[in-house]
């Protein structure tokens, strides 16, 4: 199906495939991947040089790693290249995979210069969000995603009947009441701990929406 709708899509990935899933494309379409090994830095460059030759280029690997290549981040940023970088084990969550690959956090000021920023919060949210990248053409998209096993909160997705704009600059209002007096706010993995809040607070006879 990908293949069918498109034959710009590229992905790249530093050693990470297992993890971050990219070894879907590399095994159904291995002509459309390529192996970077560790080496984020010629990763982002690689991905950068097929978005100027007018590839839709995917480059994935756990997101402490993709600091190493900031400065090729900063200048394809700079240069309005429309790259797609995607951070697996991103945010305040639990590092499955080993400590070396915990916590990180980019600077929408200096690495990401002129970044669109995607912040998933589950599998439906993060695939709408490979979608919109595909598709967003006025510069770097960076796509942060988490580790943790989280359960759906939004229903799963009929692509071709929903709005390109459903899921972006927008907020979505998953729990709700008509006694609400607090509002709970919150993005990616934090949202399934605002749902939690929701719930306790509920219990405890105070209402709010999240």
């Amino acid at each position: 199906k990908a293949r069918e709708s498109s034959d710009r899509v590229v992905g790249l990935d530093g050693d990470t495939e297992i993890s971050t899933f990219s070894i879907t494309l590399a095994e159904k379409f291995p002509e459309s991947f390529v192996e970077c090994f560790i080496a984020e830095q010629n990763m982002v460059g690689v991905a950068t040089g097929l978005a100027c030759r007018r590839k839709i280029a995917f480059a994935s690997t756990f997101a402490a790693f993709l600091i190493r290549g900031a400065d090729q981040i900063r200048i394809a940023g700079v240069s309005g290249s429309n790259i797609k970088l995607v951070g697996s084990h991103s945010g305040v969550n639990i590092g499955e995979d080993g400590q070396v690959k915990w916590l990180f956090k980019i600077s929408p000021s200096s690495e990401l210069y002129q970044t669109e920023l995607f912040d998933s919060s589950d599998g439906v949210a993060a695939e709408k969000a490979v979608e919109l990248a595909a598709n967003y053409n006025n510069g770097p998209v960076f796509i942060r995603t988490a580790r943790p096993d989280v359960p759906m909160l939004f229903k799963k997705i009929n692509t071709s009947k929903l709005e390109k704009d459903t899921f972006r600059n927008s907020a979505k209002l998953i729990k709700s009441s008509e006694n609400d007096k607090l509002i709970v706010v919150a993005a990616a993995v934090t949202t399934h701990e605002a749902v939690k809040a929701w719930a306790k607070l509920k219990d405890e006879g105070k209402h709010s929406m999240t």
